[in-house]
């Protein structure tokens, strides 16, 4: 009995604590019951109030995020690149910020295609120029080659960049591999592109200066073998002046200099020209014998020998495969005839001048002084030509151009009585020849002309107005 007592005792404590509600439903419970006590006005009050709430707290992180600086570039830029785009975007008031690290730049997400517009009309930012990192673990020649052609490249496009006018820079190096077979040698090329400020114009002294820059930086480079190309993709000529530019800018500077002495005399009525010849050649004959007199001018320069060979590791691999290059290189008497390019000489000077309406004594003075202003030497067989003949347009610009061809006054008044007459004779002519029809016409009023009767009724008809008597009839 008294164990039954006891469990069931012990069994109804555990569905007492089983049937206990936990915390969260209490709260639940009570917020539920508080809510459904409230009025419904306050209820659309709260509900409003957490509406506003949540927009609110919207719009504020989508502010947040919209207005927080963003990457200006997704890859990282190098040192100088930074520097010349945040004075670039400062100069033009574009807000920004630059990483601590010195390798990007931030700013406002809608200034970012603005910025980058205003970036590509600078250039920038530029490629790394920097060379590539030694790696120990190449394991052939030509790649180790390769290395060294990179950091050549890089070498000299961080040099050209550092010069006035020029933008960004590109270099391309066609290095062939070397071989001792003269007929085989290639040479040594570079292409260089250059990006130019939109103000700047090259000049040829200054083309010239790059190549040979690039030519002295890399091995067995000759400068002829250097290409200049802009942003246009147009070859830059870095070749020398040509000896004709030489002479029309001499011959320029002497005209100019005569003009001006004679035009202080006789101002506008004066033209010079002036012809210079020069003389840009010098012609050498050279020989060139190799070794001693008893090689007869052929020696042997130089050999190469070149060995290839296969051999299997195993017999069924097939029959060993060997073969032998060797190439001999001879040098020949040589006998060449060279025009070498010298500073030019004056070789002839011809000048004109032409005075406008001169006199025998002017254009004697005019000779002299042509002579003095210019260097003319006659022993060098120089010309000088003056004439007086009149060549002055101004004076025909002056004079009024001849009317129109008009008949004069009196042939005009003549022509005019002349159509007048013709018209009064053709009036009279006119009256007269009416008159004439008009008597042809009055016979065919009576019926015949032949009778008396008829002619009677004739005069009746004509007489109407009056009798046979010659009275007036009423």
């Amino acid at each position: 009995m008294a164990t039954g007592i006891q469990t069931s005792v012990q069994r109804g404590r555990r569905s007492q604590l089983s049937a206990r509600p936990t915390t969260s439903e209490n709260r639940w419970s009570k917020a539920i019951s508080l809510w459904s006590g409230l009025d419904k006005k306050v209820k659309f009050g709260i509900g409003g109030l957490l509406l506003l709430l949540i927009l609110g707290g919207s719009f504020k992180a989508h502010d947040v995020q919209s207005n927080t600086f963003g990457e200006l570039y997704p890859l990282k830029l190098n040192n100088e690149d930074v520097t010349e785009i945040s004075s670039v975007l400062t100069n033009s008031g574009i807000e920004h910020t630059i990483s601590p690290t010195m390798d990007g730049i931030q700013m406002h997400p809608d200034d970012v295609r603005k910025a980058r517009a205003l970036l590509a009309s600078h250039s920038l930012p530029r490629h790394n120029p920097a060379p590539p990192a030694a790696d120990s673990s190449m394991p052939t020649a030509d790649m180790r080659k390769a290395a060294e052609r990179r950091r050549l490249e890089s070498e000299l496009v961080y040099t050209l960049r550092q010069m006035e006018g020029v933008n960004d820079a590109r270099v391309k190096l066609a290095m062939p591999p070397k071989t001792y077979f003269r007929d085989d040698q290639v040479a040594v090329k570079a292409s260089v592109f250059l990006d130019l400020a939109k103000t700047y114009q090259m000049t040829p002294e200054v083309a010239q200066g790059i190549a040979s820059l690039v030519s002295h930086s890399v091995p067995e480079l000759q400068p002829e073998n250097v290409t200049l190309l802009n942003s246009q993709g147009k070859e830059i000529d870095a070749s020398a002046p040509d000896q004709l530019d030489v002479v029309s800018e001499r011959e320029v500077e002497l005209q100019k200099k005569l003009q001006g002495a004679l035009a202080r005399i006789f101002g506008e009525r004066v033209h010079t020209v002036v012809n210079v010849e020069y003389d840009t050649s010098h012609e050498e004959s050279r020989r060139w014998t190799p070794g001693d007199p008893k090689h007869e001018g052929v020696i042997a320069d130089s050999s190469q020998l070149m060995e290839e060979f296969l051999d299997g590791e195993s017999k069924e691999d097939g029959k060993k495969y060997g073969v032998t290059k060797k190439a001999v290189n001879y040098v020949y008497s040589q006998n060449s005839l060279v025009n070498v390019r010298m500073q030019p000489k004056i070789d002839r000077i011809t000048a004109t001048v032409m005075v406008d309406g001169a006199s025998d004594e002017e254009l004697a003075a005019v000779a002299g002084i042509v002579k003095g202003a210019i260097g003319i030497d006659e022993n060098r067989l120089d010309n000088v030509f003056v004439t007086g003949l009149p060549w002055n347009h101004k004076v025909w610009e002056e004079t009024p151009e001849p009317p129109l061809a008009v008949a004069p006054p009196q042939e005009s008044t003549n022509l005019l009585w002349e159509a007048l007459g013709l018209g009064t004779g053709m009036f009279l002519l006119g009256l007269v020849g009416a008159g004439l029809l008009s008597k042809r016409t009055n016979p065919l009023l009576g019926v015949s002309l032949g009778s008396s009767e008829s002619h009677n009724g004739i005069n009746g008809i004509v007489d109407h107005g009056s009798t046979k008597n010659g009275q007036t009839t009423q």
